[in-house]
């Protein structure tokens, strides 16, 4: 019968503990470059917080103008990239920046004197911060906590010969997700314990037939 007990302990104990992920997004922000903004998120407010997984992404848009100042016809590429940092989190190891994007305008000719603008062109870029299991609180709440963001963007042009002025029009954007990790308990609805009842009484009935 002590065997019997202890497994209903254990099914028991099964039934009541679990745990919970719970993702949430951030804010977005976006401006002209350089952004330099907070992305806002919102805390856990539930108990039993175990860990915090952050992922940021981002992107930009824009256009990109070549303009070929020779005699003759230059085959050219354009190419604009922001670089993506963000500040300190407690838990976090940063090293920045935590990704790139980029768009170009591929190899392009142009014609003596000619001007192009290249628009509506994008890219992105994501990263996962990682795991933090151990500093917890800054992330428990029922408010909010900030991702501070900002890039570091320039343009450069490929062929040419040094004769080809390039300029360049950029927005761009970031937000984060947060996902929450936690352990919840709780009472099991009726059926489950009638489950586990007629579970006990099946092992002690087992029981008592091997004793006899």
């Amino acid at each position: 019968m002590k065997i019997v007990f202890a497994i209903a302990v254990l099914i028991l104990t099964s039934s009541l503990a679990s745990a919970a992920l719970l993702t949430v997004n951030c804010s977005v922000v976006s401006s002209p470059t350089e952004l330099n903004a907070n992305i806002v998120c919102p805390q856990f407010s539930g108990g039993g917080l175990t860990s915090v997984q952050i992922s940021v992404s981002g992107g930009i848009t824009g256009s990109i103008t070549l303009t070929n100042n020779a005699s003759t016809s230059q085959t050219v590429t354009g190419t604009t990239s922001s670089a993506f940092s963000i500040g300190a989190l407690a838990g976090f190891t940063i090293v920045n920046p935590i990704f790139s994007a980029s768009y170009t305008t591929g190899p392009q000719s142009l014609t003596a004197g000619q001007s192009k603008t290249f628009a509506g062109l994008s890219g992105t870029g994501s990263d996962n911060l990682g795991t933090d299991t151990t500093v917890l609180a800054p992330y428990t709440g029922a408010g909010t906590f900030n991702i501070a963001v900002s890039t570091l963007t320039g343009l450069t042009v490929s062929g040419g010969g040094g004769q080809v002025a390039s300029a360049q029009s950029t927005s761009a954007n970031g937000t984060a997700t947060v996902t929450y990790n936690s352990a919840m308990t709780g009472v099991p609805e009726p059926g489950t314990l009638a489950m586990i009842g007629l579970g006990i009484l099946g092992l002690a009935f087992i029981s008592r037939r091997l004793t006899a």
